[in-house]
């Protein structure tokens, strides 16, 4: 990732107390419109990622990934994460979004939507951590 910092963005949505509700609908057209643009190119790749902890400590997590590519679902997965933590499980449904994109020989880009900044970031850190 040393090498690479310039390709990788991130566009973290912060709501402010003041107008929740205006500035959530505000991020939402904003995030349509950047779908609806890479959903034009065929050979960007897109993905949404999300993992789930049960509520009781008798149950495993599961993260989960949904592929596009020009609109159309390419593929989805759905792993047991194990008993880790949130952001453990939320890095795994990162990783298997970029383990699915990168299997695909023609990518020029990739886009991941996730709810958990803090794992997007950690996945492109190269130091050691957990996960």
């Amino acid at each position: 990732m040393d090498r690479f910092v310039d390709q990788v963005h991130f566009d973290d949505c912060k709501i402010s107390r003041g107008d929740a509700d205006k500035e959530l609908k505000q991020h939402t057209k904003h995030l349509n419109k950047l779908r609806d643009k890479i959903s034009e190119n065929i050979r960007t790749y897109y993905a949404g990622t999300d993992a789930s902890l049960p509520l009781s400590g008798w149950y495993q997590a599961i993260a989960a990934s949904i592929l596009f590519s020009g609109g159309a679902e390419r593929t989805s997965a759905q792993h047991v994460a194990g008993k880790v933590t949130t952001p453990d499980a939320e890095l795994y449904a990162i990783r298997s979004a970029i383990v699915n994109v990168t299997s695909h020989d023609d990518c020029t880009d990739i886009f991941i939507f996730t709810d958990s900044m803090a794992s997007a970031h950690r996945a492109v850190n190269p130091s050691i951590h957990s996960g």
